[in-house]
């Protein structure tokens, strides 16, 4: 399966970047082409929680989120928790319908005054921000030694980035 790697491109966007390596299915958008298919099917699925497009992100992510555990020895794994409120969380179908047999590392997502979404956030400061001071590590005596942390949908790359730094910080 073809993924995106992306970690050089973090390198020179963060000044530290705490994620090993960066790997990703889709572009969020092409230039002069707007948002690209898998985008799409997320956005559409989340927004209407039309069970048939769900799972045709689940149809599209699965093989490669399995064939990226295997080749890179991965032994736990995390999903980015929602910022929106929704009846059907997509994240946790996700969780649910991918069915990763490994140790799963619990994060939650807090906000202290109002919910901020990390979409709505235009200035990168702003969004590594949000991302350290909305989520938290649940399981404090959590040991791994490679965690793949998943997102739905990634723009700025600040939530897994600051994700990632809480983790290490931790252990």
């Amino acid at each position: 399966y073809w993924l995106i790697k992306w970690i050089d491109k973090m390198k020179s966007t963060f000044y530290k970047t705490y994620l090993d390596k960066v790997y990703y299915l889709d572009f969020y958008s092409i230039e002069k082409y707007w948002k690209t298919y898998l985008w799409n099917l997320m956005f559409y699925a989340k927004q209407t929680w039309d069970t048939e497009l769900a799972e045709r992100v689940i149809d599209e992510i699965k093989a490669p989120i399995y064939n990226l555990i295997r080749i890179k020895n991965i032994d736990s794994f995390a999903f980015i928790p929602p910022s929106i409120d929704r009846k059907i969380q997509l994240m946790d179908e996700l969780k649910e319908w991918l069915w990763i047999d490994l140790k799963e590392l619990k994060l939650i997502k807090l906000f202290r005054d109002k919910v901020v979404a990390q979409k709505s956030l235009n200035k990168k400061i702003d969004r590594i921000e949000n991302a350290r001071d909305t989520i938290f590590i649940l399981d404090k005596k959590f040991k791994s030694d490679t965690i793949l942390l998943i997102d739905d949908a990634v723009w700025s790359w600040a939530t897994l980035n600051e994700t990632a730094k809480k983790i290490k910080e931790r252990w």
